[in-house]
């Protein structure tokens, strides 16, 4: 083999390195630094969502909480919003257009009618503590309590998906 060849041949497997290198520390990094982004971008959202929300509960003003929750549709992520009373019934409810019935297979809250019935399902699955977070498979839930003069008087609900992350992988891997 000449020299040249060689040369060709140690340049292109230097490049073809360089570029593996590079396609799997971009995957490394949104695998390792997108959830948590996700996570902290929710609670933010979260906790605006329930300090907006107080009036509309304490008022008992339903378009107003559905109106806020309609803001979420500004987020690409989040599939389902929901305010829930202290007693645990719905006070207010978004849904991303597009989006199925039931966002994930054996979702269970969207299965539960109301806050008490989920909280009773997550600890079955999880114990007796409920964390503000928990991440599935496909997607995460955020649970957040809204509170007035140190009373829980409702709680913010979001699920959020990991379609961006899953989309931006499927291109690295084009």
């Amino acid at each position: 083999m000449s020299l040249d060849r060689r040369l060709t041949l140690v340049t292109m497997a230097t490049c073809v390195t360089v570029l593996i290198l590079a396609f799997a520390s971009f995957v490394v990094r949104d695998l390792t630094m997108e959830p948590p982004e996700l996570l902290r971008r929710l609670e933010i959202i979260a906790g605006v969502v329930g300090d907006k929300s107080m009036t509309s509960i304490v008022f008992n003003d339903v378009r107003a909480a559905s109106e806020m929750l309609d803001v979420l549709k500004t987020d690409p992520h989040i599939i389902v919003g929901r305010i829930y009373l202290k007693d645990g019934s719905i006070f207010a409810h978004y849904r991303r257009k597009g989006s199925l019935a039931s966002p994930a297979a054996n979702s269970s809250a969207d299965d539960a009618t109301t806050w008490i019935e989920y909280r009773q399902q997550m600890v079955e699955k999880m114990g007796d503590s409920l964390p503000s977070h928990h991440w599935h498979g496909d997607h995460l839930d955020m649970f957040r309590p809204i509170m007035l003069d140190g009373e829980v008087i409702g709680t913010v609900y979001l699920r959020a998906d990991y379609r961006e992350i899953y989309s931006r992988l499927r291109w690295y891997a084009v």
